[in-house]
């Protein structure tokens, strides 16, 4: 029987992308300025014109970049991360096969000190928070991307399914039993 589950997880945002927002807009009204003083100096309509509906547009876009959400999708042991931006375009992160994971776990200080001395050829970070609380990583194999390191936060059904799907240390070391 085949199985098949899926999760979207919101982004939060950080104090990093309020400052991009900001960084946007006070781009964005210095643009506006500076076309409205190219306009009485130059007396030509056009400039402000072009150069309004150019910001309005481009403000929009790069604000609706920092609208993200991840997908999460596990088929029959294949894990898939998706970032969905502004509800308009969807990027694979990574795929890979759970017979490929090396190590997982709760990414707590104990997890990120044992991970920081390690070499990964690519990190991501697809978690409701960048590396916070509650999160999950793994540590894998992927075709594309080679070693690489995940940290992301599914739901209980995702961690279910990726836990009888792993090699059996791998879910011996991530998922203890509990005595009493």
């Amino acid at each position: 029987m085949d199985t098949f589950m899926e999760q979207i997880i919101v982004r939060r945002k950080t104090g990093k992308d309020f400052a991009i927002i900001a960084g946007i807009i006070v781009a964005a009204v210095v643009l506006l300025a500076a076309s409205m003083i190219a306009f009485m100096i130059t007396g030509i309509v056009l400039i402000p014109f072009i150069v309004i509906i150019g910001v309005c547009y481009g403000g929009f876009f790069l604000l609706g970049m920092r609208n993200l959400e991840y997908e999460y999708s596990f088929t029959n042991g294949d894990v898939t991360v998706d970032k969905i931006i502004n509800r308009r375009s969807r990027k694979r992160m990574v795929s890979f096969d759970c017979k490929d994971v090396e190590d997982m776990g709760l990414y707590d200080e104990k997890a990120a000190q044992k991970l920081e001395g390690r070499a990964f050829d690519k990190r991501f970070s697809c978690g409701e928070i960048d590396m916070g609380q509650g999160c999950w990583y793994m540590d894998c194999h992927s075709k594309k991307h080679g070693h690489v390191l995940l940290t992301f936060s599914p739901n209980d059904e995702i961690i279910e399914a990726i836990k009888a799907a792993l090699p059996y240390l791998v879910r011996q070391q991530a998922f203890p039993r509990q005595v009493g």
